[in-house]
């Protein structure tokens, strides 16, 4: 597995440094006039003559591998972008770039994505390029008129804000990211790529069926891709911190803050049956600080009739710090499944060689004194480690109950478990929150305490 350090050096010998060649400075047009058209040329120029039609392109003829967005331009993206295919461009976003707000357009028009019947508004990628806010650089979503939309029109699926596809030599770093309507970056089909130093937040302040409407605004995807390299990422989202999809492998990722999130996911996988399997190998994750979210690492996999297959093996989860999460450790071999319909149809994916290590911290209570919940289908999980697992569940909520069905947990921390904890047959922890003493709890607190009858 390639390290943070080997993809630096390897990006960095490409000779992408700025005043290596000369400098085009890109300004917005203004007045809410669209800029996606201007962007993209900038970007691909390699020889631009005196008679461009893009004056407030400034800079020589010659060739144009250095775009500069300079501080206080803000330049509007009203259509969809495509700057893919890119070679040897090194932008210096110093201002901002913000995608219009127009939920009609974007339903419609945003660029078609393969995975998950999703759409994207901005396809970047190609050898050797590097995106640098440097500290000052903003990308914005105009996520909450999206966030909106959704609670009147729970199907309105927004667009991912950018798609990383087909990279190889990509180095996107300190750059501020916000409200993104979906998926903040989605790489696809990548390699070779290295995020750093940048700060994700999309949070709404509007509600939909009892929950933020911001969901599915993932930090950091990851799909059929390999060689990626994350590190120093501060998300505060309403799902996903950083998630791994399918045939995402050799990835390294370290020094994560994460607020509010799913957690670090392994998925989901096996939703769709198909030619192909999916597989998740070769992660590393390590140092990661996690508050008030859903999960913290975790793995997800679909059981049920007609899934997909394929296996997950070789995950590392190491050095994680908890806060107030509601399910800290979590495997889910039956993800999103009826108990009773995995049970008849066990999950098609395969889980092998996942470490979880010094694991510590609090869980919420939200399911009452459940520490650590890992539920699979029957012979489909083995070689799982939990080593230095020290989470607690509050108090009020009993002693703190490690959880496992169809699993032989190993590891120094394995004696924790209790193998005739309350499960569903085929998967699913109970979640009711209620104790062996008969108190119920909801995020830590007791919220019903039950009395012995007369009769």
């Amino acid at each position: 597995m390639l390290t943070l350090l080997a993809i630096t050096s390897a990006l960095l010998s490409t000779g992408l440094a700025a005043g290596k060649t000369p400098s085009c400075t890109l300004k917005a047009l203004g007045k809410g006039k669209d800029d996606s058209p201007r962007i993209a040329q900038a970007f691909k120029v390699t020889t631009r003559l005196q008679t461009s039609p893009y004056p407030s392109l400034t800079g020589s003829s010659q060739s144009c591998s250095n775009v500069v967005v300079p501080k206080g331009e803000n330049l509007l993206i009203g259509t969809k972008l495509d700057t893919t295919g890119l070679d040897s461009v090194h932008i210096r976003l110093l201002g901002k770039f913000t995608l219009k707000p127009d939920v009609d357009y974007w339903r419609d028009n945003a660029f078609n994505v393969s995975y998950q019947d999703n759409s994207a508004a901005w396809m970047f990628g190609g050898k050797d390029v590097i995106l640098d806010g440097e500290g000052t650089g903003t990308i914005d979503g105009n996520g909450q008129t999206f966030y909106d939309a959704r609670v009147t029109n729970d199907s309105l699926r927004p667009p991912h804000f950018m798609l990383a596809y087909g990279a190889d030599n990509l180095v996107i770093r300190n750059l501020k990211v916000r409200q993104s309507p979906r998926w903040t970056f989605l790489i696809h089909s990548s390699k070779n790529v290295l995020f750093h130093d940048l700060s994700i937040i999309s949070r709404s302040n509007t509600w939909a069926r009892g929950r933020e409407s911001n969901r599915e605004t993932d930090g950091v995807d990851i799909y059929n891709s390999s060689h990626v390299t994350l590190h120093n990422l501060s998300i505060d989202n309403g799902d996903d911190c950083v998630s791994f999809k399918p045939n995402a492998t050799n990835i390294y990722v370290d020094s994560i803050f994460c607020n509010g999130t799913h957690g670090v996911s392994v998925g989901s996988l096996g939703e769709y049956d198909g030619p192909l399997t999916d597989v998740v190998e070769n992660v590393y994750v390590n140092n990661v600080h996690i508050q008030n979210s859903e999960n913290g690492p975790r793995i997800k996999t679909w059981g049920g009739a007609g899934r997909g297959y394929g296996y997950v093996n070789q995950i590392v989860f190491s050095n994680f710090w908890h806060t107030n999460n509601d399910s800290p450790i979590t495997i889910d071999n039956c993800y999103k499944t009826a108990p009773t319909d995995c049970l008849a149809h066990p999950s098609n994916m395969t889980i092998s060689n996942v470490y979880f290590n010094n694991q510590q911290g609090t869980a919420s209570g939200k399911y009452g004194n459940i520490g650590v919940a890992m539920v699979c289908s029957v012979g489909k999980c083995t070689d799982v480690y939990l080593n230095n697992v020290n989470v607690t569940a509050p108090e009020a909520c009993g002693p703190t109950v490690y959880a496992n069905s169809h699993l032989n947990v190993q590891g120094n921390s394995a004696y924790k478990f209790s193998m005739d904890a309350p499960t569903y047959n085929a998967g699913g922890i109970l979640t009711d929150n209620s104790t062996a003493s008969g108190v119920t709890c909801s995020n830590g607190q007791v919220i019903v305490t039950e009395v012995a009858s007369d009769a």
